[in-house]
């Protein structure tokens, strides 16, 4: 079976960010499958991926000016016949699937948010121009064949059709081997720790001021921020005036690379801070399935779909409360060595049945591909 996979982002494979990681984690979901790949996107998109024989690449210049690059993306598509092709939805792939015909559109399109970034801002103009660009994105969508969204939110903007369905993101299965069940009984320290791109739609502010609160009367905990974004030095100046030894900024790493962090091998709880916003209503936040992946318990805002998620490997707190968000810190502080055992295993099958391998094999069954 062949597939190509569609990525009509401009320079869309600069850093370790989540759309990165769900790229990533979709190639190798079908590659599982016994599936060949061929992967259309910009230039450093081979960076990112592991060598396998069933991955081939289609790759254009990040060299390319913005026009030259989307005609050559319009092109491929127009002129695709090898197989399946699933596309993620870009707003410059909504301008150019105007000139498509039906019969050319890609077999499935890939929904991960429909609001345009340029505007963010709450004025009049903004929030009509947003409500103007959702409803022509929900026409040019709605004309595709098969439609895959990553939250229910986002199925209900839509519309509750057969040929929409909701698939979240899946987890990453190959870091376990980091993980030490001796080391994770014998090291009695603590750590909580953020990983992914600092944005706006996460709330920061409050989860540094509400561990700031909490870690002045408990010992051996501590708060370590990986990232890089918009948000950075607002969340360096944060630190910087309150002065807290627990709390760090550790700059950005790969997933990779945090899964050989020490910490990691024992207690250790990945947040997902979300602000209570439509935007992050939409989400299905990918680092909740990465923090799993590398067996650390998740404290979560219960805003949109993380609202759905219940196990004991995951606590949700109520958006914007310090209240919450420092109770959810002393849950896990409290926990004894055989409940840290207890989530970790549960964390393994967490995994194993959210694998990205059944991710994509729950998207090709709904597509009727097999």
């Amino acid at each position: 079976m062949k597939i190509t996979y569609i990525l009509p982002h401009k320079k869309f494979f600069t850093n370790h960010s989540g759309r990165t990681a769900h790229a990533k984690g979709i190639v190798d979901g079908l590659i599982k499958l016994n599936t060949d790949v061929t992967l259309i996107a910009d230039s450093k998109a081979n960076f990112f991926f592991t060598n396998d024989n069933k991955l081939n690449y289609d790759l254009l210049s990040n060299k390319l000016n913005s026009f030259s690059f989307y005609y050559q993306i319009f092109k491929k598509i127009k002129t695709n016949k090898d197989g399946i092709t699933i596309i993620r939805k870009s707003f410059f792939y909504i301008i150019i699937s105007l000139l498509l015909s039906k019969k050319h559109l890609p077999k499935i399109i890939e929904i991960n948010g429909l609001s345009n970034g340029s505007f963010q801002s709450n004025t009049f103009l903004n929030k009509l121009i947003k409500i103007i660009l959702i409803k022509i994105q929900k026409k040019i969508i709605l004309r595709h064949q098969y439609i895959y969204v990553v939250s229910n939110e986002l199925k209900k903007i839509l519309g509750n059709k057969a040929n929409i369905k909701v698939i979240q993101n899946g987890c990453p299965d190959s870091f376990y081997n980091t993980k030490s069940l001796d080391y994770l009984n014998e090291n009695k320290n603590l750590t909580f720790y953020f990983h992914g791109v600092l944005r706006q739609y996460n709330d920061f502010v409050l989860m540094i001021t509400s561990f700031d609160e909490f870690s002045k009367k408990n010992k051996n905990c501590r708060l370590l921020i990986y990232g890089f974004g918009e948000m950075k030095q607002e969340i360096i100046s944060i630190l910087s005036d309150l002065n807290n030894h627990k709390i760090k900024y550790m700059s950005s790493i790969s997933l990779e690379k945090l899964s050989e962090e020490k910490f990691i091998r024992g207690k250790s709880v990945g947040i997902v801070p979300l602000k209570k916003t439509i935007h992050s209503k939409l989400l299905s936040p990918i680092k909740y399935f990465n923090y799993l992946s590398l067996g650390s318990a998740v404290i979560s805002a219960d805003h949109g779909e993380m609202n759905e998620i219940e196990n004991i490997s995951t606590i949700n707190y109520s958006a914007g409360s310090k209240h919450s968000l420092i109770s959810a810190f002393k849950r896990y502080y409290n926990l004894g060595d055989n409940d840290w055992v207890n989530i970790f295993e549960e964390s393994k099958i967490i995994v194993k049945n959210n694998s990205w391998e059944a991710r994509m094999n729950e998207l090709l069954r709904f597509a009727k591909i097999i």
